[in-house]
């Protein structure tokens, strides 16, 4: 079924890129919510090994969403979070089975 993904004037997209290994590898990059009720959405573009990605509040590790699963070779986008208040501080943690590059684009203050 297709999801219709409707972005707030707001809305923000990056380029993300990492090297996984086995065990999380923690983002330092701090992307902040503008548009309250908002979520975060991403698409991995490449990766060897299949990934489980989710947001964690950058000050406190213990915050975050449920991982979510990327198969390797699918190119789905993703919810990773939602309902978010304005203001929200947030990273992305990543883990795999083995070592990889990984690339995909972060879209977040998006509606949906």
């Amino acid at each position: 079924m297709a999801q219709l993904l409707v972005t707030a004037p707001t809305a923000s997209s990056a380029n993300v890129s990492g090297v996984v290994s086995a065990g999380v590898t923690w983002d330092r990059v701090v992307r902040t919510i503008t548009a309250a009720g908002s979520g975060v959405h991403l698409r991995i573009t490449a990766s060897p090994v299949d990934l489980a990605v989710w947001w964690y509040r950058c000050d406190d590790r213990g915050v975050g969403g449920v991982p979510v699963l990327f198969p390797a070779g699918d190119r789905t986008r993703r919810r990773i979070g939602g309902g978010f208040r304005a203001g929200t501080r947030f990273c992305l943690a990543v883990s795999g089975p083995a070592s990889g590059l990984w690339h995909g684009i972060v879209d977040w203050n998006v509606h949906s």
